[in-house]
């Protein structure tokens, strides 16, 4: 899913580690451990 914002983070135990300080494009990413060449489409 690709969604525009105005503004977007992303915290990890409580720190930010990525930002988007102005519009742009967010991207929602899911990937398991056991995805491999089979589950791509």
């Amino acid at each position: 899913m690709v969604q525009r914002v105005l503004s977007a983070s992303v915290t990890v135990d409580g720190e930010v580690v990525g930002h988007l300080a102005e519009p742009g494009l967010l991207v929602y990413l899911c990937v398991a451990h056991d995805d491999g060449p089979a589950e791509t489409t």
